[in-house]
């Protein structure tokens, strides 16, 4: 079942939603939680908490130049970019373990 809860945009310097505590509760999130957030095409908002690992990724010079300037052509950031590359590869493995 799919709940609705409306929150005000507020801003001080940036904009940002400041998520009730009965909602935070009720979710089993604290603050400090890393959310992933994807706007909808209705202009909804869809909030999931995501867990963060580190990942340790050695290069060599050429190599991380290359990715570096990949992502700039990209307009994101160095980790961003690495980020997608590591999503979409696990979504990849996921969905080659669905239909292999």
């Amino acid at each position: 079942m799919t709940e609705t809860h409306i929150i005000e945009v507020q801003q001080v310097d940036e904009y940002f939603i400041e998520l009730p505590p009965a909602l935070l509760k009720k979710m089993g999130w604290e603050t400090g939680d890393d959310i992933k957030f994807d706007i909808q095409d209705n202009g909804s908002i869809h909030l999931k908490k995501v867990q963060l690992e580190n990942v340790e990724l050695d290069f060599e010079d050429e190599e991380l130049l290359k990715i570096m300037l990949a992502a700039h052509d990209r307009g994101v950031s160095f980790n961003e970019f690495c980020t997608q590359a590591l999503e979409e590869a696990i979504t990849k493995v996921e969905f080659e373990g669905e239909c292999g």
